[in-house]
């Protein structure tokens, strides 16, 4: 089923839960299975010319690491090419946005 409020997102509301993101040339595959997530790869791959990139690491900007207490995600790279456009790698942070 397609998601009512975010038009990329395909659900199968089942026991097992199958999640699907498409942007573009992008597919982002999740679920509570991990048998039926494989499976459901494989039958992509057999319709479509496709390859499995294995766990998320980066989509659209955003950063994603796996560690022993969950998925951490962040924009760290994008911060970073921020301030280096601007010539700010350098300059030493701040606690608050303003002078006191």
């Amino acid at each position: 089923m397609k998601c009512v409020n975010e038009h990329i997102i395909y659900c199968r509301n089942t026991t097992n839960k199958l999640i699907v993101c498409l942007y573009v040339d992008d597919m982002i595959v999740t679920g509570n299975n991990e048998e039926e997530m494989k499976v459901f790869k494989k039958n992509m791959m057999k319709k479509f010319e496709m390859s499995d990139l294995g766990n998320l690491t980066y989509f659209l900007g955003i950063e994603f690491e796996m560690n022993s207490q969950g998925i951490l995600i962040h924009q760290r790279k994008y911060a970073q090419d921020v301030l280096k456009r601007f010539n700010m790698l350098n300059c030493k942070p701040i606690s608050i946005p303003v002078d006191i």
